[in-house]
C-alpha cells in the first residue's frame, strides 16, 4: 500500500560528512573513566522473608520446620509461630502455668516416624496438640534440655541438663529409662546446640568442647571431650563422617565402632573464617552458614570458595548472623538470623540469574550485549555502561564527554575484543580486553542517536530535526549515509534482504525499497518496539497493543493481545529459543509462546526476575543459547533448557469456618476437623482457606467444589474464599484443589464433610408418620365417602319410595281432589242443563262463579305439581319466585291487603322435588289462611337460606290471631296436615299466635334434612 503523505517524503544522500571521525590518537585524550569494583555473587539470590512485619513475633529465629502438612514452624525468642498459608500464628508463653514455652530461649522441631511434632527449649519439652491447635509441655528442666530423637520402641530420648540421657514412652509421655552421663564442666551455649540424627543413634554438640554419641539399639554412648573448642554446628558428610569449624580451624569426626574420633586440619586460607552455625548440602553444593553471613565451601578441602554476605537486600550489614540452616525436600534453604527474620530461598523463585547493582540508578538497563569472553555489558539509561563479569563481579564505566550524554541505547559486539555502542551523538569503539578507547566517532550538527540499533554491525539508524535514516558503518568505523527519511524518527528497523527495510516510525510501520526509493506503509497508528525474523521466516513485531505474526509477504496472519494470551500487550524484546520458542519482555514479565501450538508460559518476579517491568532495546542472546533480558533492576539471564518447575502439589489448610457468616465456635484447630454437624437453620456456611506455600502464595490458584450441590468445580483463581448460602438439609462433602506457582494442580483434595440436620418434619420417622396417619385419613375419607354413597343410594332409595309413595298421594290428591272439583264442575253443569229454569238469573250468576273458582283450583293444583316433579331439582330462588307469582295471583281477588316479600340468599341452594311441593302446599296453606281467616291488612313473607339452613320460611300477618292450645283438639285439619307434611320432609314447624295481634307461621329445613 503505497502512502504519499508530504511527512513522508524520501530523500536518498550519498554525501557521508554529516559524521565526524575523530582519530584514534584523540581517542586517548579521552580517557576512560571507572567507578569502583563491587562484589557480587554470580547470581543474586531471592528470598522470602518472614519477620515482624509480615507477623512474626520475634526476629531471632531458633529454628525452624515443614512439618508433613505443609506448615511452616519457626521458633524465635519470643514463643512459636506458624504459618497456614496466609498468616502467621503466635504460641506464647502462658504466665499462669509451668510451660517450657518462654521468651528469649532456644527452640528445636523434631518430627517423628508417627508425624508427632515436638518442641524443644531451654526449659523443657512439649509437644504439639493438633487437635486443640496448641502446645502441651511434656518436661521441664532448669538448665538445658537437648531433643535427640526417637527409636524403635516408640520411645523420644532427651538430654537433660547435660547430666541424664533420658527415654520417654511417646504415648504415656511418662520417663521409661534414665542414663547418667559423666559430670560436663565446660561452657554452655544454648545457642550452638544441635543434633545429627543417624541410622543407629544420634550425634549431639554438647557444648564448644564436648560432643556425644548415642547408640539408641545398644544404648550405649560415648563422649569426645578436646582440650579447645572443637565447634559449635557439626556438619554431617555421611553417616560416618562430620565436620565444624571454629576460628579458622577444621575439626573432623570419624565414627567407628561407637567411638568418636577426631582431627584438627588448620586451614591457612581461612584463617579468618568465622564460625559456622550450620550445613546444607544442595545439588554438590556444600553451604554453610555463620554468624557473617552465607559461604560456599569446597566438598573436599573444605576451603571457602565464595561469599554470600549481603543476600538479595544488599544490606551487608542487615544478614551477617545467621544461627543457622536448613533445607527441606523441595531443596527450599531456611536461613534462620538472629535479627532479621526467617530467610526462605527457593529455587522455583530463582528460577532465572539476576544481575544487578548496589545502586538502583545503575540498574535503568536499556542495551545488552554478551561478548565471546562471557563479558555482559549492560547500557543504562543516564549513568552509562556496568559491566559484568562470569563471576557477577562488576564495574560502571562512563565515557561521556558531555553531562547528560550518557545514556547508552544500543551496544553490540565489534569484534573478539571490542564493544561497539552509541552514546548521545557519538559511536564508541571499546575494547574491554586492554580497557582502553579505540576511537570515536560523532555525528555533525544536531543528528542524534535517539533509539539507535545496529544491525549486523554494519548499519545503525539515527535522528535529526526533521529526519531520521539508517547509516553505514564501515570496516574502519566511519560512517556513510544510506538512506533518510523526512519526519518522524525511527524507533526500530529491520532488513528483509539488500533492497528492502522494515521500519517503524512513532506510528507507522512501512517497508523501504532501497531501490526504487519508495515505500509502503504496512501498519498504522501502531507503535512497534521491537522487529524480529524468527527460523521459519516470519516476521515477528512487538507493538504496544500485543504480538503480530507477519508472513514474508507482510501479510498479519496472527495477533496476540490480553484476550487470548498474552497478560500484558505492552511488549518490549523478542529473542528465539534454540528449541523456536519465542520469548517476550514485557510489563508484566516475561512470556514464551510455542508458536505451533500457540501455548503460553508465563513468568514473572515471583520466579526471579528484576522485577515485571522490562525495557525497550534490553534484549540478547547469545551464543550458548542463553537470552538476556534487561529492565528497571538489572537484567536476568535464562537458560531455557534448565528452567526449574516445583512439580511438588502443594497442601491446603482450612484456617477458618463461618456458619451463618459467623466464626464457627469450637476447641479444634479449623483444619483438623473433618466433618461438620449442623442443624437445619445453620445452612449458610464459609470456608476459608490457603495453600501451604511458602514463597510465593499470592501465585497460587484454587477451585472447589461442594459435592452434592455443585455440579462442577469452581475455578477460583487466587481468591481462597468459599461461601454457600441456604443450603437444603443433607450430606455434601467441601473439596479445594490448590495448583502450586508452576501450574501443577494437586491430585487429592483437602475435604471436610458437612451434615445439615433436617427438621423434624423432613425427617425419616415424622415422613412416615405423616404417610400412615396420611393413610389413615385418607382410609377415613374413603370410608367416608363409601358410606356416603351408601347413604346416598340409601336416601336416593328412600327418596324413590318417598317419590313413589308421593306419586299415589298425588294421583290420589289429583283424584280426590283434582276429581272432585271436575265432578263437581261436571255435576253442577250437567244439573243447570237438565233444569236450565230452576234457577234465577242471579242464582245462576252466583253458581257459575263458584263453578269458575273451583275450576282455577284444580287447574292450580295440577299446574303446581306438574311444577315441581317436571324438574330433578328446584333451586331455593325458584322456590321463592314460584310462590311469589301465587300469592301476587291470590292478591288479584283481595286488592286491600298488602304483602311483603322478603329474600335472604347467602348461595343458590337446591331441593328435590317431593320436599320442594311439600314446603309449598305447607307455604300455600298457610297464606290461604291469612287471606281467608286473619282478617289482616300485612302479610309478610321471608325466605332464607345460609349455611346452617337449606330454607327457611317465615309467613306473618297482622290479623286477628288466634290461640293455637284452642286448635290443638278441634277439628280443623289445616294446621295438622301442615305440620305433617312438615314433619314428613323433615322439616321443623312452628305456630306463633297470640289473639289480636297477628299470626306467624315458621317452616326451617336444615341442610341434612333432605
Amino acid at each position: 500500500m503505497k502512502n504519499n503523505s508530504p511527512q513522508f517524503l524520501i530523500k536518498q544522500l550519498h554525501n557521508p560528512n554529516i559524521f565526524r571521525m575523530p582519530s584514534t590518537y584523540y581517542v586517548l585524550l579521552f580517557g576512560m573513566l571507572f567507578f569502583c569494583s563491587f562484589l557480587s555473587s554470580a547470581q543474586q539470590l531471592k528470598y522470602k522473608t518472614y519477620n515482624v512485619n509480615n507477623g512474626l513475633s520475634q526476629n531471632t529465629i531458633w529454628d525452624c520446620h515443614i512439618d508433613y502438612k505443609g506448615f511452616l514452624w519457626i521458633g524465635t525468642a519470643d514463643g512459636i509461630n506458624r504459618y497456614d498459608g496466609e498468616r502467621i500464628l503466635w504460641y506464647s508463653a502462658d504466665p499462669t502455668k509451668k510451660t517450657f514455652i518462654q521468651t528469649d530461649v532456644v527452640f528445636h522441631f523434631f518430627e517423628d516416624k508417627k508425624f508427632q511434632l515436638w518442641a524443644s527449649s531451654s526449659k523443657g519439652i512439649g509437644w504439639y496438640n493438633r487437635s486443640l491447635d496448641s502446645f502441651e509441655t511434656m518436661y521441664l528442666c532448669k538448665e538445658n534440655c537437648i531433643l535427640l530423637g526417637d527409636d524403635e520402641q516408640n520411645r523420644l530420648w532427651i538430654i537433660d541438663s547435660k547430666k541424664h540421657l533420658i527415654a520417654f514412652d511417646k504415648r504415656t509421655k511418662k520417663i521409661v529409662k534414665k542414663i547418667a552421663l559423666p559430670p560436663i564442666t565446660h561452657h554452655n551455649s544454648n545457642s550452638t546446640d544441635n543434633v545429627i540424627n543417624l541410622p543407629n543413634g544420634f550425634m549431639a554438640v554438647l557444648d564448644e568442647k564436648t560432643v556425644l554419641y548415642f547408640n539408641k539399639k545398644t544404648e550405649r554412648f560415648s563422649i569426645n571431650c578436646l582440650n579447645e573448642p572443637t565447634g559449635s554446628y557439626l556438619g554431617k558428610i555421611n553417616d560416618s563422617s562430620f565436620i565444624s569449624f571454629r576460628q579458622g580451624v577444621l575439626f573432623r569426626y570419624f565414627l567407628k565402632s561407637d567411638s568418636l574420633m577426631v582431627e584438627k586440619k588448620y586451614i591457612p586460607k581461612n584463617i579468618d573464617a568465622p564460625t559456622f552455625t550450620g550445613y546444607i548440602n544442595v545439588e554438590g553444593k556444600l553451604l554453610a552458614s555463620s554468624s557473617m553471613g552465607l559461604f560456599e565451601l569446597d566438598s573436599t578441602s573444605f576451603e571457602i570458595k565464595s561469599s554470600l554476605l549481603n543476600f538479595y537486600d544488599k544490606d551487608q550489614k542487615e544478614f551477617t548472623y545467621l544461627q543457622t540452616i536448613k533445607l527441606d525436600d523441595k531443596k527450599q534453604w531456611f536461613l534462620c538470623t538472629n535479627g532479621a527474620g526467617l530467610k526462605v530461598y527457593s529455587p522455583y523463585s530463582n528460577k532465572f540469574k539476576h544481575f544487578f547493582t548496589s545502586s538502583q540508578l545503575t540498574n535503568m538497563v536499556k542495551a545488552i550485549c554478551v561478548a565471546p569472553n562471557g563479558k555482559v555489558f549492560t547500557g543504562l539509561w543516564g549513568r552509562g555502561i556496568v559491566a559484568y563479569e562470569t563471576n557477577g563481579n562488576y564495574k560502571l564505566l562512563d565515557f561521556s564527554t558531555k553531562k547528560g550524554l550518557n545514556s547508552v541505547i544500543a551496544i553490540s559486539n565489534w569484534n573478539d575484543k571490542t564493544i561497539l555502542f552509541a552514546q548521545g551523538n557519538e559511536l564508541i569503539f571499546y575494547n574491554h580486553v586492554y580497557n582502553k578507547i579505540e576511537r570515536r566517532v560523532s555525528l555533525k550538527d544536531s543528528f542524534v542517536f535517539t533509539y539507535p540499533q545496529f544491525e549486523n554491525n554494519r548499519l545503525v539508524n539515527y535522528d535529526g530535526p526533521d529526519k531520521a535514516g539508517i547509516a553505514i558503518i564501515s570496516d574502519k568505523g566511519s560512517l556513510s549515509t544510506l538512506f533518510e527519511i523526512k519526519g518522524r524518527p525511527f524507533r526500530c528497523y529491520h532488513s528483509l534482504d539488500t533492497n528492502r527495510f522494515l521500519i517503524s516510525t512513532t506510528d507507522y510501520l512501512l517497508v523501504y525499497h532501497l531501490k526504487s526509493k519508495r515505500f509502503d506503509t504496512i501498519l498504522s497508528n501502531i507503535i512497534v518496539k521491537s522487529i524480529f525474523k524468527s527460523s521459519n521466516n516470519r516476521i515477528w513485531l512487538a507493538t504496544a497493543s500485543g504480538l503480530f505474526e507477519l508472513n514474508s509477504s507482510l501479510k498479519t496472519l496472527r495477533q496476540w493481545n490480553t484476550n487470548n494470551g498474552l497478560p500484558n500487550n505492552f511488549l518490549y524484546g523478542i529473542l528465539e529459543d534454540d528449541d523456536h520458542n519465542l520469548w517476550f519482555s514485557h510489563n508484566k514479565g516475561v512470556s514464551k509462546l510455542n508458536p505451533s501450538t500457540g501455548s503460553f508460559e508465563h513468568f514473572s518476579v515471583a520466579d526471579g526476575l528484576q522485577s515485571n517491568e522490562f525495557n525497550t532495546g534490553a534484549y540478547y542472546k547469545d551464543a550458548q543459547g542463553l537470552l538476556y533480558f534487561g529492565g528497571v533492576n538489572g537484567i536476568n539471564i535464562i537458560d531455557p533448557k534448565k528452567i526449574i518447575k516445583d512439580q511438588n502439589a502443594v497442601h491446603v489448610s482450612i484456617n477458618q469456618i463461618f456458619i451463618n457468616d459467623a466464626l464457627y465456635l469450637t476447641d479444634s484447630a479449623f483444619n483438623e476437623i473433618q466433618g461438620l454437624k449442623l442443624e437445619y437453620e445453620q445452612n449458610t456456611i464459609s470456608v476459608n482457606f490457603a495453600a501451604l506455600e511458602i514463597c510465593r502464595p499470592e501465585e497460587c490458584a484454587y477451585r472447589y467444589k461442594l459435592e452434592g450441590y455443585d455440579k462442577q468445580w469452581i475455578e477460583s483463581g487466587s481468591r481462597h474464599f468459599a461461601r454457600y448460602a441456604n443450603i437444603p438439609p443433607g450430606n455434601y462433602t467441601f473439596k479445594i484443589l490448590a495448583c502450586n506457582p508452576d501450574g501443577y494442580w494437586a491430585t487429592s483434595p483437602k475435604e471436610l464433610t458437612i451434615f445439615i440436620k433436617a427438621p423434624f418434619w423432613q425427617t425419616l420417622p415424622f415422613i412416615i408418620g405423616v404417610a400412615i396417619l396420611l393413610v389413615f385419613f385418607v382410609a377415613l375419607l374413603l370410608k367416608a365417602f363409601l358410606n356416603k354413597q351408601k347413604q346416598k343410594a340409601k336416601r336416593a332409595l328412600e327418596i324413590q319410595k318417598e317419590l313413589e309413595a308421593e306419586r299415589l298421594r298425588i294421583s290420589r290428591d289429583l283424584h280426590d281432589n283434582v276429581g272432585a272439583h271436575l265432578s263437581y264442575l261436571i255435576n253442577n253443569i250437567d244439573w243447570m242443563q237438565e233444569h236450565p229454569d230452576a234457577l234465577e238469573a242471579y242464582e245462576k250468576a252466583e253458581k257459575l262463579k263458584l263453578l269458575s273458582e273451583a275450576g282455577r283450583n284444580a287447574l292450580h293444583t295440577l299446574r303446581q305439581t306438574i311444577w315441581a316433579f317436571s324438574q330433578s331439582a328446584v333451586s331455593v330462588d325458584d322456590f321463592a319466585d314460584r310462590f311469589k307469582q301465587f300469592a301476587l295471583k291470590m292478591m288479584d281477588l283481595n286488592e286491600s291487603i298488602e304483602v311483603h316479600f322478603e329474600e335472604q340468599f347467602d348461595t343458590n341452594k337446591q331441593l328435590n322435588p317431593t320436599v320442594a311441593l311439600n314446603l309449598f302446599r305447607i307455604a300455600q296453606e298457610a297464606f290461604n289462611n291469612c287471606l281467608k281467616h286473619a282478617k289482616c291488612s300485612t302479610i309478610k313473607v321471608v325466605f332464607k337460606s345460609n349455611n346452617d339452613s337449606l330454607l327457611d320460611i317465615l309467613i306473618q300477618d297482622n290479623g286477628i290471631g288466634f290461640s293455637p292450645e284452642d286448635y290443638k283438639d278441634s277439628d280443623s285439619y289445616g294446621l295438622q296436615n301442615m305440620e305433617a307434611r312438615a314433619k314428613e320432609i323433615g322439616a321443623k314447624f312452628s305456630v306463633d299466635s297470640i289473639p289480636n295481634n297477628g299470626t306467624s307461621i315458621s317452616i326451617i329445613l336444615k341442610n341434612n334434612e333432605q
